[in-house]
């Protein structure tokens, strides 16, 4: 035995790391002249989550703790469906700005705007609602980036918070879809709650889903963002966390330490995000492009969208080619009378009473706004008293006996027609 500990005591010793004094462990902790570290040293629970196995990425200290940013590149020839993410770089009018509703238009500048998705502990908002990961796609270089600044505590969410905050000064363009609604009053809230500057609000907002549902609500099932990535961008993702089950995979995470399937979150942000950028694109490029769609249902939003901003010869362009393509007759009937109704208000009576006219000559779906418009022009514009009354008594025997409201207002107008032409005759 003792030559035992003879040997052991030969051995040559590793020198043991000299214990810090109280006073350098606070000067540690809460020293701000120190780029060393600012908050105790949390690197055996980080190595212990191992996020950082999973996902790529970097931890940056602040003096709320480190906090790890994921980073994922897409190459400039990346395709996200059918769509490339550097096609975003050839927008350079107005356009979004205009349809975003900003206080004054802009020009679209793909180096200033960002992309923002956020992945939240709830789904209700409110200020207990945590936004742990915040995923901010940009452009750097003609390539796509994305930077996800991940709270892995509640402790954290100062720290990613101010990185996110100074990450945002260069930008003065936010787009999100249903961020108008959801994520950005999530986060202003946050910031309220901590007393800091929100970054948000010097940002110009465009929210993609107002204008998705615009374009497209009449052509798709919905207008959730993966429902448009599936069906008009032709991407797929393969085995995504749904969105419902990402707060409990957030509070396992909190709760275990399990990165899996936490990991998976930053992966279905990060589609997020690039669709995103990848629908903005489309969006205009629908708009803007003078090829017409094959769609006609696509057309005729598209002359919605363009008359709702002015441009009534563009929507009448659309709509006439929604109405020559139109299969079904209750759909070109729709399409007809928003036509109509634009030629009036453009003063283009010949067109307008044509409309009206093709309208009245089909049996079928019965429509009233034509027997109306027509007896309003007759009464009002030519005279033609008896022409108008002729109107209001064939859609009074056309119309259903339930529509009653209408009938009454049928029968009003006919009552002042006749008067009108008591009038003319006792003259």
């Amino acid at each position: 035995m003792g030559t035992l500990k003879s040997k052991l005591r030969a051995l040559p010793q590793e020198p043991q790391p000299i214990k810090s004094s109280l006073r350098e462990t606070l000067n540690r902790l809460y020293s701000r002249e120190s780029s060393i570290k600012h908050f105790s040293d949390d690197s055996f629970t980080r190595d212990r989550r191992g996020m950082h196995e999973f996902v790529e990425g970097e931890y940056v200290n602040t003096v709320f703790g480190d906090i790890f940013v994921g980073k994922v590149r897409y190459v400039k020839t990346h395709q996200h469906g059918n769509v490339s993410l550097a096609s975003i770089t050839d927008i350079s009018d107005d356009w979004l700005s205009r349809w975003g509703k900003f206080p004054s238009p802009r020009k679209f500048n793909h180096r200033k705007t960002v992309f923002v998705d956020t992945e939240t502990s709830g789904l209700a908002g409110g200020g207990g609602t945590l936004a742990f990961l915040i995923g901010i796609g940009y452009y750097y270089r003609n390539e796509f980036r994305v930077e996800q600044f991940f709270a892995d505590s509640h402790s954290r969410e100062e720290g990613m918070l101010d990185l996110v905050a100074d990450f945002l000064k260069p930008f003065d363009t936010l787009v999100t879809f249903n961020g108008k609604t959801f994520d950005i009053p999530l986060l202003e809230t946050r910031y309220l709650l901590k007393r800091k500057q929100n970054p948000f609000a010097r940002m110009a907002h465009l929210d993609i889903l107002h204008p998705s549902r615009q374009l497209w609500n009449l052509s798709l099932e919905n207008c959730r963002l993966q429902t448009i990535e599936r069906q008009i961008l032709g991407f797929t993702r393969e085995n995504d966390l749904p969105g419902e089950d990402i707060p409990q995979a957030y509070f396992n995470y909190i709760r275990w330490g399990e990165p899996d399937p936490l990991f998976r979150v930053f992966e279905h942000n990060a589609h997020d995000i690039a669709t995103l950028a990848a629908v903005t694109y489309v969006l205009w490029y629908k708009t803007r492009n003078e090829e017409k769609s094959s769609d006609s249902v696509v057309e005729f939003s598209k002359g919605k969208v363009y008359h709702r901003h002015g441009e009534n010869d563009r929507a009448i362009q659309s709509l006439e080619s929604a109405k020559e393509m139109e299969s079904s007759t209750q759909r070109k009937m729709r399409v007809t009378a928003y036509l109509s109704m634009l030629y009036k208000s453009m003063g283009e009576w010949d067109k307008a009473l044509e409309c009206w006219q093709s309208m009245i000559d089909e049996a079928y779906p019965f429509y009233l706004l034509p027997y109306v418009e027509m007896a309003k022009f007759y009464e009002h514009k030519t005279k033609e008293i008896k022409k108008a009354k002729e109107l209001v008594e064939s859609a009074v025997s056309k119309i259903a006996h339930y529509r009653i409201r209408e009938l009454e207002e049928l029968v009003y107008r006919l009552d002042r027609l006749n008067r009108k032409l008591k009038m003319m005759e006792g003259q």
